[in-house]
Formats: structure tokens, C-alpha cells, sequence
């Protein structure tokens, strides 16, 4: 990315920056002097709207006193992906702005990914072939099959964090029995989709909790969300909320506030055995109906 994009990665790092120079007391114009640099380079950095170098963290650091050796680790691998672009080679225009950027990013940060949907079956659990059908269904007709093809191996991709290793992240979800039932790209296509969320759901690191249609609903949740346990120096937990035209991200209330509505829909939904059967059940009856 560039020096003056802007994302949760710049602001969570200028914002944590911003906290160890005022435990120092040390001034912007002091800072700037000390690394050389405008004042208004040091005060756009603490607000996330700058990206410094790696030495220029280091050198921060130094001045104030942050020696921890893990919290300078974690403050440089998030000086890092600061840095990373948008326009990962892996993903050639896939990834149109920052905000996906991110997204991508706390999937790969996260230790605990805790997902609600009440329609759709979240990317982390799609099948391949699922995905394939699901980026070009997602996209505009006249978006080029090389653009299909690159956001098919960013979904695959992503799908590989729940068997990671040796550090799979913990991955919960709570699905609603309509998102189940919808049969987006066809019965093949569907039933195997169905049957690679039965295999899913037997990984130790996987906890999956289906919500039948007549289970008592949250009246307060009406769209889908994913909450994001993070290690520091990031914020514990962020939710992000997708909606028509972009994406939200919270933080502080609005991340316990969606953490209380998450246990609230657990113990609403069947248990992950429970959970499992339901699946089964309806692989089962879709490979009947369709007589495979």
C-alpha cells in the first residue's frame, strides 16, 4: 500500500505508538526531531493516516524504551503488514480496497474466529468448487475469467486457516437452518458443499451450532457478523458487519456487545453433535431427491 492509505492496521499502530510516546511524555516536535522528519508526518503516523518504515518503528521504540522483546515483535509484524499492499501478487485485483485488506488480515491474525449467518455459508467453509460458483455468482458479467479465477484461490485460500498448522485458529459458527437450505449453485454443486461442512465440522478446532427455523431468533440480529479474537497489541475483539456497498468494523462495545449476542445464538441453536446429524441429514435427503 501506499504511505497514505488508510486501515485498521495504521490505526491500530499509530494509536498504540501514540500511547507509548505519551507514557514517555515526549512531544510530536520532539519525535519529529529526533527521527528527522516533518511534525506533520509524526502526528499524521498517530493517526493512521501514514505509514513510517520499519527502521523509523525501530527507532520509535528505542525512544521509548519499549525493550519487551514479544511486544516489539508484534509491533513489527503489524509495522509489516501496514506495508503490505492491497494488490497481494497471489490475488492480482481481487482485493480492490483496504477495507478487504483488512478483512484478510484479521482472519490470518485471529486465534478465535467466532461467525454468525442467518442466509449464506461464510468463505472459511467453502468447498472449492463452491467457491468457483460463489465468485462468479458474486460478480459482474463482465468481469474477466482471470478475475474469477484469482478471487476462487483468495476464497481457497482462506479456507485453509481452520487446518493450519500447527496453530489452526479456533472457528465457531452459528448457522441458521435457511442458510442451509439454500441450494446456491446447483444440487451437485450443493450437496457437496453440504458434505464438506459435515467433514469441517469433525475438526477438534471447529465448533459449528445450527439454528433451526423454529428456535427463538434475537430480534436485534438480522444480518450476518464476525467477531475476531486478536493477540496484542491489537484490540481483544472486532466485529466486522458486510453490507451493500462496504464494511464495518467495530471495536470496544460494539465487539462485547456482538460477543453477548454470539453466546445468546449458541444457546439457542443444537449442539455441534446435534449440529452434525442436522447436516448429514440434509446431505442425505439432497442425494435422494437428486439420485445420487
Amino acid at each position: 500500500m501506499n504511505g497514505d492509505s488508510l486501515s485498521l492496521r495504521s490505526r491500530w499502530l499509530g494509536h498504540h505508538m501514540r500511547e507509548l510516546r505519551d507514557q514517555r511524555g515526549l512531544t510530536i516536535k520532539y519525535v519529529a526531531a529526533y527521527l528527522g522528519v516533518d511534525y506533520s508526518a509524526v502526528k499524521r503516523f498517530e493517526h493512521g493516516q501514514h505509514a513510517f518504515t520499519r527502521e523509523q518503528v525501530v527507532a520509535l521504540m528505542d525512544v521509548y524504551h519499549e525493550f519487551d522483546p514479544h511486544d516489539r515483535d508484534r509491533l513489527l509484524h503489524l509495522a509489516q503488514a501496514v506495508w503490505q499492499s492491497h494488490a497481494q501478487p497471489d490475488f492480482d485485483g481481487a482485493i480492490p480496497d483496504e477495507a478487504l485488506a483488512d478483512l484478510l488480515w484479521l482472519e490470518s491474525e485471529a486465534i478465535k474466529i467466532q461467525h454468525y449467518s442467518p442466509v449464506g455459508i461464510p468463505e472459511l467453509l467453502h468447498s472449492a468448487e463452491y467457491a468457483e460458483r460463489h465468485a462468479h455468482a458474486t460478480s459482474d458479467k463482465d468481469v474477466l475469467p482471470d478475475l474469477i479465477a484469482a478471487r476462487t484461490r483468495m476464497s481457497e485460500q482462506r479456507s485453509q486457516l481452520i487446518r493450519r498448522q500447527p496453530n489452526p485458529v479456533q472457528l465457531q459458527v452459528a448457522l441458521h437452518e435457511c442458510a442451509l437450505r439454500h441450494k446456491t449453485g446447483g444440487e451437485r454443486v450443493w450437496s457437496g458443499q453440504l458434505e464438506h461442512l459435515r467433514q469441517v465440522a469433525t475438526l477438534p478446532n471447529v465448533h459449528m451450532h445450527v439454528l433451526p427455523a423454529d428456535a427463538p431468533q434475537p430480534l436485534d440480529l438480522r444480518s450476518a457478523f464476525t467477531l475476531f479474537t486478536l493477540p496484542q497489541p491489537s484490540p481483544a475483539q472486532v466485529v466486522h458487519i458486510e453490507y451493500l456497498g462496504g464494511r464495518l468494523f467495530l471495536e470496544g462495545r460494539g465487539a462485547a456487545d456482538h460477543l453477548r449476542a454470539f453466546e445468546r445464538l449458541r444457546y439457542a441453536a443444537l449442539e455441534s453433535s446435534a449440529s452434525a446429524s442436522f447436516i448429514t441429514e440434509l446431505a442425505n435427503q439432497l442425494s435422494t431427491t437428486s439420485g445420487r
